[in-house]
């Protein structure tokens, strides 16, 4: 995986982590990735403390996650990773944020 392949990869770590404390400080729980954006779907996206586009943007990543990990000749490009950044660390601060 090249640099903004790995950037990219973590930038979903951060939001996925963020989503784990947040199902976990409100009793859910999730076994697996796909699991955890489930349960955030659920839990806080169709509840409105999340918005659908926030939602979407986290299923962005997850499967840019995905395909980086999994299929051969996937690799961000620096344009792909400046653009989601912004927009990742806002989500993610924002998901910290609804933790109890």
């Amino acid at each position: 995986m090249e640099v903004w392949g790995m950037i990219a990869n973590r930038m979903y770590y951060a939001v996925y982590y963020a989503a784990v404390a947040l199902l976990i400080s409100d009793g859910h729980t999730a076994s697996s990735h796909k699991g955890v954006l489930s349960q955030l779907n659920l839990h806080y996206v169709q509840t409105g403390r999340l918005t659908k586009e926030d939602g979407h943007l986290f299923g962005r990543v997850f499967s840019f996650r995905q395909e980086s990990d999994y299929d051969d000749f996937i690799d961000a490009s620096k344009e792909d990773v400046e653009k989601l950044l912004p927009r990742v660390e806002y989500l993610a601060e924002k998901i910290i944020s609804l933790i109890r």
